[in-house]
């Protein structure tokens, strides 16, 4: 190959929490890196924005003069197709941030101290002498030690490591500028297997959204709108959220996973932004102590395993009729409503 081919220590494909995180960690400590990002900031992303207090903690240590804004939701409703199931209040609240705005503020900070980004795409990945060579779309090839994959779901990276691997779930969702809805809403149904809908309030109005194992309409999704008294207004998106996936794809030093594109993702609740910016932190670390990220995000590994486990029972119809039932019975409804707080706190 070209012996003028840049090189580069590390690289990160994707600019989302992950890969910024990751990023501002490196450079913070004079490692160099590049991101390759292919859209430009601000851009808009599929996601209800929720900072659930671990995150909003990881967020105050990581960056503890961060300015951003959010609105914080303490109530949350949750619903079946005929009726409100619970209506609690959330002891330490969620923040919600339009992740148009979050993510730039994020990777404003990775540029702040003299991080490098190229607006390109990566066209193709190729390993050769212990190095790694990407060809960008207008047939630039760069290459690095090590490669982090921040690209979501629909993830390059992870395509080249395993080919054959399933995106995740579909979601739908759209912006809207009414900001009457305060409250966080859940939406359960029947027809929704492993999802729900949702609405997240934020500081210019509310996010409406849902997604399930089947493959989700437009007219469903018009039904589910209809049916909760939402408006239909606002251009509609659609994402993979990579839930119920076991994270057995191969390990390589060289070569990292993290975020929706390495499969951390909640898959109970689908929370993604504290495991994002978890595992971008966690990259880092690995990088800048030349361990093996595998070892350094065992926690986070294991952790997202068991919650898989966990939904797989939760979204069951015996999972679901005990969620019911338990909704429904006074003596137990304020213990559920503890239990739902300290699993979205902790």
């Amino acid at each position: 190959m070209n012996k003028q081919i840049r090189h580069i220590q590390t690289i990160i494909v994707g600019a989302g929490p992950a890969g910024s995180v990751c990023g501002y960690i490196l450079a913070k400590n004079q490692c160099e890196c590049l991101i390759i990002e292919r859209k430009e900031f601000p851009r808009e992303k599929l996601c209800g924005g929720g900072l659930t207090p671990k995150s909003v903690r990881l967020l105050s240590r990581m960056y503890p003069d961060l300015q951003y804004n959010y609105l914080t939701v303490h109530q949350m409703e949750v619903h079946s197709p005929n009726q409100l199931l619970a209506n609690f209040r959330m002891t330490e609240g969620i923040r919600t941030v339009v992740r148009k705005d979050f993510d730039n503020v994020l990777l404003d900070q990775y540029k702040s101290i003299g991080g490098e980004v190229l607006h390109a795409k990566v066209a193709s990945i190729e390993e050769k002498e212990d190095k790694i060579y990407l060809t960008l779309g207008d047939k630039t090839v760069i290459s690095c030690n090590t490669l982090v994959g921040a690209d979501g779901a629909n993830s390059i990276v992870r395509k080249y490591i395993e080919p054959n691997r399933k995106k995740g779930l579909v979601w739908m969702e759209k912006g809207v500028s009414d900001k009457s809805e305060r409250n966080i809403k859940i939406f359960f149904d029947k027809r929704y297997r492993m999802g729900y809908g949702y609405v997240f309030p934020n500081v210019n109005g509310y996010v409406a959204g849902y997604g399930h194992d089947n493959t989700p309409t437009l007219a469903e999704f018009d039904e589910m709108l209809s049916n909760h008294h939402l408006s239909k207004d606002g251009k509609i998106k659609g994402a993979y959220i990579p839930t119920m996936d076991k994270i057995e794809y191969p390990f390589r030093k060289n070569i990292i996973l993290i975020g929706d594109a390495g499969s951390y993702t909640d898959s109970v609740t689908s929370e993604g932004l504290f495991y994002a910016m978890k595992t971008g932190e966690n990259a880092a670390t690995a990088i800048l102590l030349d361990k093996d990220f595998r070892v350094v995000n065992e926690k986070i590994i294991l952790r997202i395993r068991k919650i898989r486990n966990l939904a797989i029972l939760f979204y069951s119809s015996f999972g679901q009729w005990i969620f019911y039932r338990t909704c429904k019975r006074k003596s137990l409804y304020k213990k559920i409503c503890e239990k739902i707080d300290l699993y979205i706190a902790k």
